[in-house]
């Protein structure tokens, strides 16, 4: 599951979402189709509902708990992918291009890179069936790097305990043993983009540079106090908190051999897939929790038995969701998946800059 992660970076976000709004999506690739498949698989697993979140949705939705995963599809398949349920949605791959033409038989097309070895860095590109190409948000970014420092940090934990145990050293007196909450860390993400990630990434808007500005000046430039960065953090220190319990990834303390290479090969996989889909699941189960919770808000201060018309979700709903305020997409998202898992319409509200209660931007 590294692999996932590795090879479609911040895009894996907006992938994962719009598996979650069960949206038919296409990935075009070449030869191995084995690895493209693999992707497909596991898209359908991060994107699955978890459990507790079922307790929030009603029972009509029950078809919509897990994606579609078709694996290898072609040409051959175009009739049958035509008549597919298109609520439903499902996850496929194809290595024949025509496919991409095909732009009624799908919502979302993944234009795999062929692989050239020593060329740049290339990413997958998502166009929509439109034509619009879908991009990573700034938040998408941060999250992304910051699951990447924790995945290394497991892994330079699980390594300096193996190495303990190789040199006959004592567990307690070197290697780590608490739980990834504590050794996540404090330090900030950088938005400085680098290797390509431009290409697949929204820019600053125009609006969040100034909202930004705006609130260093009124803060004199001062670091202190509780930013928008910090409740961020927060947020994702939560998510990762206990994924998984470090105990659960080091060695056997009563076995004293070195792992070989294919055994750390595996153990480091097992570990990666147990961080990555815990992480996603508990983000989806946070993002129907919410919902649910200010549809029912909504709902109780109208009369009895009268639904809301229109469900006002707030930039600040937004940003406690863990989205991007300043994202049209991310709020697109929102609308949704309020109307695909609640069957509601939303009014999502954009972020702005405000002075004396005057929007200005």
């Amino acid at each position: 599951m590294s692999g996932l992660l590795d090879s479609f970076g911040p895009l894996l976000f907006p992938l994962y979402r719009a598996a979650l709004l069960r949206k038919r999506i296409l990935l075009i690739g070449s030869p191995p189709v084995q690895v493209n498949c693999n992707a497909v698989y596991l898209l359908s697993v991060i994107s699955g509902i978890p459990q507790p979140a079922t307790e929030a949705l009603s029972p009509d939705t029950d078809s919509l708990l897990r994606t579609q995963p078709l694996f290898s599809v072609g040409v051959a398949d175009i009739a049958s992918l035509s008549s597919k349920d298109d609520r439903t949605g499902w996850i496929a791959t194809s290595t024949d291009d025509i496919l991409g033409d095909k732009h009624k038989l799908y919502d979302l097309l993944v234009e795999l890179p062929k692989p050239a070895p020593g060329s740049k860095r290339q990413w997958p590109r998502l166009p929509t069936a439109d034509g619009k190409i879908i991009k990573a948000s700034q938040r998408d970014l941060r999250r992304y790097r910051m699951l990447q420092a924790e995945l290394k940090r497991l892994r330079l934990a699980r390594n300096s305990h193996a190495d303990c145990v190789e040199s006959g050293g004592s567990e307690s007196d070197e290697a780590p043993m608490l739980g990834s909450r504590h050794i996540l860390a404090e330090s900030a993400v950088s938005d400085e983009l680098l290797d390509g990630e431009h290409e697949v990434v929204e820019p600053v808007s125009w609006t969040a540079a100034a909202y930004n500005s705006f609130l260093w000046w009124a803060s004199a430039g001062s670091t202190q106090g509780d930013t928008d960065a910090d409740e961020e953090m927060r947020f994702e220190h939560e998510l990762l908190g206990d994924l998984p319990h470090l105990q659960d990834v080091l060695e056997d303390e009563n076995d004293n051999s070195a792992p070989t290479d294919e055994e750390a090969s595996q153990r480091d996989a097992e570990e990666t897939a147990t961080v990555l889909t815990s992480y996603f699941h508990r983000l989806t189960e946070h993002f129907i929790t919410s919902l649910a919770s200010i549809v029912n808000e909504a709902d109780d201060e109208t009369e009895a038995g009268v639904e809301e018309d229109e469900i006002a979700i707030t930039a600040d709903d937004v940003r406690a969701m863990g989205l991007d305020v300043w994202s049209e997409n991310d709020a697109e998202f929102v609308r949704e998946m309020l109307r695909l898992w609640f069957d509601r319409e939303a009014a999502v509200a954009v972020e702005g800059v405000r002075m004396c209660g005057v929007k200005v931007c």
